[in-house]
Order: C-alpha cells, then structure tokens, then sequence
C-alpha cells in the first residue's frame, strides 16, 4: 500500500507545483507580450550613457588583463635568460674566473630585464656588501642616470646605535638591505623625492622619475639590493609590482649564489 501511495504523493505534489509555475508564467507572458511588439526608443544622451556604463569597466578589465599578461610573458623571457646563463657559471675552475663570469652573467640578466616591455624605459644597478664593511656600494649597474663611471654609490647598513654612525646616509637601498621591504620613491618635476631618506647622488638625478629597490635574499642574509630606476613616475605603482621585483631579485640571487 505504501509503495502504491508513495508515487501518487509525488505525482500529485509535481502537478500541483507544474500548475502553479505554469499559472505564473501564463501570468508573467500576459503582461509582457504587449510590450514585445512594440520599438524601443532611447534618446542620445540615454544610448551614450548605456555605452558609457558598460564599455568603460570592459575596457578597463581588458586593459589590466593585457597587462598582466604581458608582465606574465615578460617574466617567462627572464628566466629563459637565466636558465641559459646558469651554465656557465660551472665552466669555470679559478675563483678569479669565476668572478668575472659572474659580473658578466649578472650584466647579461639586466641588459635582458630592461629590453623586456615592462621594463624598458628603466636603469637598474645592484649594490652589494663591501667585504668586512658596513657599507653598500655599486657591484653592477646599468643604464642608470643617477652614477657614472667615475661615481659609485655607498649606504651606511652598520649599526646606527653605535656613537658617531652616519645612519643618515643609509639612503633607500641600505633601508631595504636592513627591513627586506620593498621600497618606492617618487620625484616631482623638480626633482625633489618624496621620501626623505633618500640621498642624492654626487653625479645628480638625471632622466628619472621614480625608483624601486629590493633586498637580494640568499641562505645566509642578504647578499645587496637590486634598484630599478625608470623615466616615468608610475612604473611601479601597480598593483602587484612589489612582488614582481622581489621575484626579479630572487632570479639575481641565483646567479649571485651559483
């Protein structure tokens, strides 16, 4: 009895369900019918603003997807460079030459980094730890208006506490070589930096806007900084840019430490 009463429960609950939907629906098409008959008519200013609303968010996701996707293919073309630098690194026996391969590995990496379309209207320059010093100055640079060759950079990383520490000259790159944040200056037309821990540079600024700077990570602490020094003043505002250059600082690290 139950198996018999069970399926005309459901059956007579779907129907009742289909009736009451179909009622609605046969409702909803009444009211609306009269309407598909007839032509729409929107004025200019209502059709402008139509567009408006809805192509200007479409056009601004597919700017930013376009972006990211070239960040994305610039970021794959760097590692193809170090992966084909790497190699070379081991060719060498003597320390001496395996040095000057080094800085030559490390040079070839940033003439490839500034070709690339995200970052070519920038300079980048590496600051490393002198040996048995508190004090970072240029290793590598290139393409970066703010030295020369004759002019190197040097920032105060010892201890500040210390009586008589010239902690004011640690600049931006020793502030990123202590705190391992990424760090971001500004420049107006003027010239002038909107930070005031950075330090000009004896041969001036020159043709930039805006610089970035990240530690150098290794196993046993920092190895220096990586700047990047570019003619616009936004290069490096967008949105997940610290982490490409932190991942960029990395890809130096490995040939630094190979």
């Amino acid at each position: 009895m139950r198996r018999q009463l069970t399926p005309t429960l459901i059956f007579a609950a779907s129907a009742a369900v289909t009736g009451v939907i179909g009622n609605k629906a046969d409702v909803f098409v009444d009211k609306v019918l009269p309407f598909l008959g007839k032509s729409l008519t929107f004025d200019v200013g209502t059709l402008v603003c139509i567009l408006v609303l809805f192509s200007g968010p479409l056009t601004y996701t597919v700017i930013r997807h376009q972006a990211a996707l070239r960040l994305v293919s610039d970021m794959h073309r760097l590692d193809d460079s170090l992966f084909r630098l790497i190699p070379s690194l081991y060719k060498a026996s003597e320390a001496s030459e395996k040095e000057d391969i080094r800085k030559k590995s490390v040079k070839k990496l940033m003439t490839d980094l500034v070709k690339l379309e995200t970052f070519n209207t920038c300079g980048v320059a590496l600051y490393c730890r002198k040996a048995q010093s508190d004090y970072l100055t240029t290793w590598l640079r290139y393409s970066t208006p703010n030295e020369t060759d004759d002019v190197a950079l040097t920032f105060f990383i010892g201890d500040d506490s210390l009586q008589g520490s010239p902690s004011g000259s640690r600049g931006i790159a020793g502030l990123t070589f202590l705190d391992n944040q990424i760090h971001i200056v500004h420049f107006d037309k003027n010239g002038d930096a909107d930070d005031n821990r950075y330090i000009e540079s004896p041969a001036g600024r020159i043709g930039y806007r805006s610089l970035i700077c990240a530690a150098i990570p290794s196993e046993n602490g920092n190895l220096g900084v990586l700047c990047l020094y570019s003619s616009h003043q936004d290069s490096f505002d967008r949105r997940g840019m610290r982490d490409v250059i932190q991942g960029i600082a990395d890809r130096f690290s490995v040939l630094m430490e190979a």
